[in-house]
C-alpha cells in the first residue's frame, strides 16, 4: 500500500506542477497580450492626437484668413466712410442754393451702398 499510497501522491504532484506551469504560461501570455493591445492603443491615440492637432491648425488658419479678410473690408469700409464725411462737409461748406446732390457726394454715397 505504501507503493500506491507514493506512486499516488507522485502522480498529484505532477498533476499539480503541470497545472502550475500551465497557468503560469497562460498569465504571461494574457500579460504580454495585454501590453500588445496597450501598445496598439497608444499608437492608434497618437495618430488620432496627430490627426487633430493638423485638424485643428487647418481650422485656425481658415479663422485667421476669415479674419483678415473682414479686417480688409473693415478698413475699407471706414475709408469710404471719411471719404463720405469729407463730401458731406464739402457739402455743407459750398452752401449752395441748390437742393440737389453733388455729384461727389452721389459718387461716395453709390460705393457705399454697393459695398458688401
Amino acid at each position: 500500500m505504501t507503493r500506491l499510497a507514493i506512486g499516488a501522491a507522485g502522480m498529484a504532484l505532477i498533476v499539480f506542477l503541470m497545472g502550475w506551469f500551465h497557468y503560469h504560461q497562460v498569465d504571461a501570455a494574457r500579460q504580454q497580450g495585454i501590453r500588445d493591445e496597450r501598445l496598439v492603443w497608444q499608437q492608434r491615440q497618437a495618430a488620432a492626437e496627430a490627426k487633430a492637432e493638423v485638424d485643428r491648425k487647418a481650422a485656425q488658419e481658415k479663422i485667421n484668413a476669415a479674419e483678415r479678410s473682414y479686417l480688409l473690408t473693415r478698413a475699407a469700409a471706414d475709408v469710404q466712410k471719411s471719404e463720405l464725411k469729407k463730401a458731406l462737409d464739402n457739402e455743407k461748406a459750398s452752401a449752395r442754393a441748390c437742393a440737389a446732390v453733388t455729384r461727389e457726394l452721389r459718387d461716395k454715397l453709390n460705393l457705399i451702398g454697393r459695398h458688401p
